[in-house]
């Protein structure tokens, strides 16, 4: 759709979820489009205070899956990541591509 794939695909991640695999689901929109409807359990940090938030919200010693709309803003925010140290990252691409259950409001 944008020219370029993913690490994973929305069902693959659904599945690694409900098998209660130990991943952390980040979403890096801005805050109204989180509040607008995310992945249940996603946490947010937006791409925009990346660098100020990742230490406190990007847990260690498991599997990170970035995602934003369409998967460039997670393309970027993995890139950025990467760049201040951090592994296991991978770029899930966008919720439009989530045929799931969305949850509203600022709760995960």
């Amino acid at each position: 759709m944008f020219g370029f794939s993913f690490d994973k695909t929305m069902e693959e991640v659904k599945q690694e979820l409900d098998a209660g695999k130990d991943i952390q689901l980040i979403d890096v929109r801005e805050t109204d489009e989180y509040r607008n409807g995310h992945i249940p359990g996603a946490d947010h940090l937006a791409l925009s205070e990346l660098e100020d938030r990742a230490a406190a919200v990007v847990a260690k010693g498991k599997p990170h899956y970035l995602y934003c709309r369409s998967g460039q803003r997670s393309r970027t925010a993995l890139k950025k990541l990467r760049a201040l140290g951090y592994d296991e990252l991978y770029n899930i691409g966008g919720i439009v591509h989530w045929p799931y259950e969305q949850k509203t409001g600022s709760q995960k």
